[in-house]
């Protein structure tokens, strides 16, 4: 379950679109306060980083943004948390990495069409979960969730 979705402030957080620096820190903390953790430096930087970025983002590229803030391995061991804690989600895209985006609300979410070839890939806010919901929630199962990921060959390697 998607525990960070329904967590106090978690909303606003979600609805920042152009707020102050001391708005979004402080919404920040709150948020990793309220899912029990500690608001360290390299948190909300993470953090920061997801919401301004998007992503998703495997821990090094992550790490090579924020530049010499924390090591690799504290920057995974972070995403792991947030993960844990449903404010990121992890993204497989069959290429033994794991790359993590900022949980965008407990009512949205997205998959992504990835490139076979070169890796590319693009949101796609397409979603089999309307007809396929109806037929999951018969087998009696509770707080039922998916991820999904489309793969495929772009234009670009189609070309070439």
């Amino acid at each position: 379950t998607l525990q960070g979705a329904h967590i106090v402030g978690w909303p606003v957080f979600l609805s920042l679109k152009t707020p102050t620096k001391g708005d979004v820190i402080t919404t920040y903390i709150r948020t990793l306060r309220a899912c029990g953790l500690k608001a360290t430096d390299l948190r909300v930087a993470i953090l920061r980083l997801l919401n301004k970025e998007h992503g998703p983002f495997s821990a090094k590229d992550i790490h090579q943004q924020l530049g010499k803030m924390g090591n690799i391995t504290t920057v995974y061991r972070n995403l792991e948390k947030f993960a844990r804690k449903g404010l990121v989600l992890e993204c497989d895209f069959n290429d033994g990495l794991v790359r993590y985006e900022l949980v965008e609300g407990h009512d949205h979410h997205h998959h992504h069409l990835i490139c076979y070839r070169c890796k590319k890939w693009i949101k796609v806010d397409v979603c089999l979960e309307p007809s396929s919901m109806k037929a999951l929630e018969q087998t009696g199962y509770t707080d039922i969730t998916h991820k999904l990921e489309f793969f495929g060959v772009c234009p670009a390697c189609h070309q070439g």
